[in-house]
């Protein structure tokens, strides 16, 4: 029986990897279990070691095997690859990503926090009327002159401030509110690109074509572009 359920456990992970290296991610629960990847990943660990004491090889040799497999598929997120050089001297430019919970009421921690932070472009995501009331009378919103809000009663709100002016550009078509702008910075203009994807368990349609939407941008950028928000996506 144990050796059994050490078999099911490699079948399942095995399935899971094979998903993953097979790019197929056609159904929102394939989406759901591929997140869990690396944690199901460290399952076989102990089926390994149990199989190896109880001198089970094909299992531990399978183990190994799919372990082996695992490691592969992670691996440029390990290791990315080339990336250019930073710009000489460049100061570059700072941004915080805060997704501020559409039902929080603890805005004021969020403000001591990035006031501390002290970043040069902020993103909230589920930016709501009564956060954009609270933080617009907080000393933050003194440090943010530049600011783009499009508020929403749940968690389709997004804002950016800025401490450098930014230009509006055309606001891509999302599930919840996204934000196009080029903000001045002080190694020259960034485009900046804010958006909430959506959960597949929410909406596995619009969740696949946001997170397109998002790739897109990245692929056809000529600029220096920055995507930034709560993608809901893990590398998996």
């Amino acid at each position: 029986m144990l050796e059994l359920i050490g078999w099911a456990i490699v079948a399942l992970v095995g399935a899971v990897a094979l998903t993953q290296a097979l790019g197929w991610t056609a159904t929102r629960n394939v989406a759901i279990v591929l997140s869990l990847t690396p944690y199901l990943g460290l399952l076989l660990v102990p089926v390994a070691l149990i199989a190896l004491r109880q001198r089970w090889l094909y299992l531990a040799t399978t183990c190994a095997t799919v372990g082996v497999g695992i490691l592969i598929l992670a691996a440029p997120a390990a290791f990315p690859g080339d990336r250019p050089d930073p710009i000489a001297d460049a100061v570059g430019l700072r941004v915080a990503s805060v997704n501020l919970l559409y039902s929080n009421e603890r805005i004021d921690d969020v403000v001591a926090t990035l006031h501390d932070l002290a970043p040069d472009v902020i993103v909230f995501n589920e930016y709501t009327a009564e956060h954009q009331s609270t933080l617009r009378a907080s000393t933050l919103a003194d440090d943010y002159p530049y600011r783009i809000d499009r508020t929403d009663r749940y968690a389709g709100g997004i804002a950016l401030w800025s401490r450098e002016p930014v230009i509006n550009g055309e606001y891509p078509d999302t599930y919840n509110h996204s934000l196009d702008v080029s903000v001045d910075g002080p190694d020259g203009d960034v485009r900046v690109v804010a958006m909430h994807v959506p959960t597949p368990l929410i909406s596995f349609e619009d969740w696949q074509r946001d997170l397109a939407t998002a790739a897109q941008i990245g692929s056809d950028a000529t600029s220096p572009t920055l995507v930034v928000g709560d993608l809901n996506a893990s590398y998996w």
